[in-house]
């Protein structure tokens, strides 16, 4: 993926994904190769993501932010 929009925070350069420069078509693919050349690479990546989204996104952890929120603002 590429450094704009929420990108960043879901995908860690070279630990969950690739983030190619400046939009730059040449440098995602170069991305896209990085992982595909190693399916061990590929492997790791996976599971990474995999974990992140477990621990960061999953549908409980998610509410629970929403409620920390909620209650700071009705304390506000």
């Amino acid at each position: 993926g590429f450094h704009v929009g929420g990108i960043p925070e879901i995908v860690s350069h070279l630990e969950r994904g690739y983030i190619a420069s400046d939009l730059d078509p040449k440098d995602l693919a170069r991305g896209v190769q990085w992982i595909l050349e190693s399916p061990s690479r590929y492997t790791v990546l996976s599971g990474n993501c995999r974990e992140f989204a477990l621990r960061e996104l999953s549908n409980d952890v998610v509410a629970a932010k929403y409620l920390e929120l909620y209650n700071r603002i009705l304390k506000a």
